[in-house]
């Protein structure tokens, strides 16, 4: 599951300082592309924090000529959700000590439990 599953869209003033940010990492692309991202990422509902990672990200390790679209698009971060009987048998095969290990994520009105470690890693 996307730790960015909910959350209010990116601001207008969060798109603009992001997209400057690209403009001035990226000063070879053309006006174009940058309008075509900000298409996509408004119907890809990014959230301020999930667009300010994916622009990070991209700025921090790209390594080619050329930005593309899906570079920033296909962005995210994921972390596992379980089932109170997957957790019981995480517990009962030792691979965590209890509860106390997991916090309860709910979506949709369904309670999932996620593990604190994997919390610890994002």
């Amino acid at each position: 599951m996307s730790i960015y599953h909910k959350g209010a869209k990116a601001t207008q003033e969060q798109l603009i300082r992001n997209i400057a940010k690209l403009e001035m990492a990226f000063p070879k692309m053309q006006r174009d592309f940058f309008k075509i991202l900000l298409e996509r990422i408004d119907a890809n509902n990014f959230s301020n924090k999930r667009l300010e990672n994916a622009v990070n990200y991209v700025i921090d390790r790209f390594q080619y000529k050329e930005l593309n679209v899906a570079d920033i698009i296909s962005w995210d971060k994921k972390i596992n959700i379980y089932t109170h009987a997957q957790i019981c048998n995480l517990i009962q095969k030792s691979m965590i000590k209890g509860f106390e290990d997991t916090e309860i994520r709910e979506i949709n009105e369904t309670k999932y439990w996620v593990l604190k470690r994997d919390l610890d890693n994002l």
